[in-house]
């Protein structure tokens, strides 16, 4: 869970990401971070994506400017798409996983075909 004063600090930076982002200077934010969701939940310094993007609609709405994270994965830190230490809904994901579907559940669906050429019998 976020302390007081991470939460704080978050909601104070998405504010200002957020101003930013409907003056249009820029279009999206996100968070990069070594550690933070390569942790367990109980580790000390675990960010819960789930409270993350929780703040950001809070701050920006349905349609908030966070888009991304950054973090390291490779061989040796796979702790990403293998642990799955983000907990989403009272179930556990990976930060993979939880990031895909925050993703997905922003894409717009495809437009509809056209309809089929009328014949002209």
């Amino acid at each position: 869970m976020l302390s007081d004063h991470c939460s704080q600090l978050l909601r104070n930076a998405f504010k200002e990401l957020e101003s930013l982002r409907h003056e249009g200077k820029l279009r999206g934010y996100g968070l990069a971070t070594w550690d933070c969701f390569r942790q367990p939940i109980t580790g000390p310094v675990h960010l819960n994506l789930e409270e993350i993007v929780n703040l950001a609609r809070e701050v920006g709405g349905k349609q908030h400017g966070f888009k991304a994270i950054q973090l390291p994965i490779n061989i040796k830190m796979t702790e990403a798409f293998t642990q799955p230490w983000q907990q989403v809904v009272n179930k556990t994901a990976t930060a993979a996983a939880v990031a895909a579907a925050e993703a997905a559940a922003r894409v717009p669906p495809p437009p509809s075909p056209p309809p089929p050429p009328m014949n002209e019998d």
